[in-house]
């Protein structure tokens, strides 16, 4: 199912007109859809004021196991599958309060949140668990997003390094390691010179950043300072792809100490004007 159709039919007029369709198509099955859509648009006095077009579009987007009705319960199933499959703007203001969902949605998509109970003073125990869901699905959207931007900015690395090599003629060629084994503590192995000209390993560990930080995380740290002349940091700004590169020496200031009970397991690092 598009995504661009179902939002245009994520209405209280298009719900109501899919219930219809449906119990018109199985109290009458030798009817098509079309044919049903035309007869109960034109015949149904109860049906005027009802989308039928967008209540075909959700015949065939939503699960035809459900017994849907108009309860809240329904309702929010409903609204739960537009959100899943649209994936609106204003999911980024979830965690900010049902207020800032209210402002940012239009009069058909409030009026849908209010009869299924999502925004009552006090809202029932299903639909807390709603907006539970909701936010844990924002976070999955989330770290799909992250993920995206941690393998682009390791896909830039690795032309970087690919290029880098062959200006410095070396016949090998960098191995993207962390799309094997994301446990070694670096995303990419390549390759340089030393002072006298043999080739040597180069570990390169990866970052994208799209505000002034990055985080790194305890294993990261320990295999760049472990290994700290090989080691580079890539950090990529995103999305100008815009490269920066530091040496574990550069960031060991910001590192913090483990005291009494304490053992840090992540560090968020400051690199908006280098370090």
């Amino acid at each position: 199912m598009e995504a661009r159709r179902l939002d245009e039919a994520f209405s209280m007029a298009a719900f109501l007109a899919f219930l219809e369709l449906r119990s018109y198509c199985e109290k009458y099955p030798s009817l098509t859809e079309a044919q049903a859509l035309v007869s109960l648009s034109s015949v149904k006095s109860s049906s005027l004021g009802l989308d039928f077009r967008g209540g075909l579009v959700l015949r065939q987007a939503l699960d035809p196991s459900v017994d849907w009705n108009s309860t809240p319960n329904c309702l929010r199933l409903f609204a739960f599958e537009w959100i899943r499959i649209v994936e609106p703007r204003w999911l980024r203001f979830v965690p900010f309060g049902r207020e800032r969902v209210r402002r940012a949605l239009d009069s058909d998509h409030a009026q849908c949140f209010r009869e299924a109970g999502l925004f009552d003073e006090t809202p029932n125990d299903e639909a807390i668990e709603w907006w539970d869901r909701v936010a844990a699905l924002i976070r999955g959207l989330s770290d799909i997003e992250k993920m995206k931007r941690a393998r682009l900015a390791e896909r830039l690395s690795f032309e970087h390094e690919r290029r880098r090599i062959k200006d410095l003629g070396i016949c090998q060629q960098p191995k993207w390691v962390s799309l094997e084994d994301n446990s070694l503590g670096y995303d990419i192995l390549s390759y340089d010179r030393n002072a006298e000209g043999r080739i040597v390993a180069r570990l390169v560990e990866v970052k994208s950043k799209l505000s002034d930080s990055i985080f790194l995380t305890r294993n990261e740290w320990e295999s760049a300072f472990g290994a700290a002349q090989r080691t580079v940091i890539h950090v990529w700004d995103l999305p100008m792809e815009r490269l920066q590169e530091y040496h574990p020496k550069e960031i060991e200031a910001s590192i913090p100490l483990d005291q009494g009970g304490g053992v840090w397991q992540n560090v968020r690092i400051n690199v908006s004007s280098g370090l």
